[in-house]
């Protein structure tokens, strides 16, 4: 329907004014996560790469303003801390092109950039695709992931294994 797809481009409007805490909301998640059955988990993210809040960060017995550099890299360590618990993380980035140093310090190689939500569905459905044909490709001991994204390492039972060889012979999907 025309108005709905009207309306869902008003996504691409919307912007924060501080509250927007994504490493703390990783953490919540990161802990709901550890508590599901699921033995493979993927989290996809919309995101501009943006934290930001204006409420102050604890780091090292100081507070801190959560934005710019400390808000991603707070944000950058809960993402790595759901990926080493098993959790392949993606992100479905929004933001500007001078947002992209912080897409990369957060989510790696593991994003991929859409300028409108016509392309959302389509991303979101190979990036999804991507991740369950590298878990098929680690779990039969085969590593030439070439096109695929480095978040489907987490997803493998054993992927020590393979961890060395597959990051040389990895190249970048998403970014």
């Amino acid at each position: 329907r025309q108005h709905e797809t009207d309306r869902n481009e008003k996504i691409f409007n919307y912007f924060t004014a501080g509250c927007n805490r994504d490493g703390l909301a990783l953490r919540a998640l990161r802990r709901g996560m550890d508590d599901s059955p699921c033995e493979h988990k993927l989290l996809i993210l919309l995101s501009d790469a943006q934290p930001n809040d204006i409420t102050k960060m604890e780091q090292d017995g100081e507070f801190i303003d959560y934005t710019e550099g400390s808000a991603v890299q707070n944000t950058a360590i809960e993402v790595r801390g759901l990926t080493g618990r098993g959790v392949s993380v993606i992100c479905v980035f929004t933001g500007e092109d001078t947002d992209l140093p912080a897409a990369h310090t957060i989510y790696g190689r593991n994003f991929a950039r859409i300028r409108s939500l016509d392309q959302f569905a389509d991303t979101v459905g190979t990036l999804i695709q991507n991740q369950i044909e590298a878990y098929k490709l680690i779990q039969k001991g085969e590593v030439l992931l070439e096109k695929y994204s480095p978040a489907a390492l987490p997803m493998a039972k054993r992927p020590g294994l393979f961890i060395a060889r597959v990051w040389r012979l990895l190249r970048v999907f998403c970014g």
